[in-house]
């Protein structure tokens, strides 16, 4: 006797699911919780404005110091979203 076949979805189908969940769960509220802006989230966003204003340098020696590549990935993010937690905290969770 002949089984009934049974559908099998594709495995990218249940990766790209769990990846919508965890994204959906990290980003929910994402610039309202916590409440304000820690210090080098506030030292990150400053440095990001400062690249929107036309500043673009190789090392960004505010707040102990740091690599450009997040602070130039926050100010594109800026610029499209806007001055708000959010924007700023987009780039660091995805």
């Amino acid at each position: 006797m002949n089984r009934p076949s049974r559908r099998v979805r594709p495995p990218w189908l249940d990766i790209a699911l769990i990846t919508a969940v965890a994204a959906a769960l990290r980003l929910v509220a994402i610039g309202e919780l916590p409440p304000g802006l820690y210090r080098d989230e506030a030292f990150n966003g400053l440095d990001a404005l400062g690249v929107l204003d036309g500043r673009c340098p190789l090392f960004f020696a505010a707040n102990n110091g740091r690599e450009p590549l997040f602070i130039y990935l926050a100010a594109g993010a800026i610029g499209l979203l806007g001055r708000t937690p959010a924007a700023l905290r987009l780039v660091s969770a995805v």
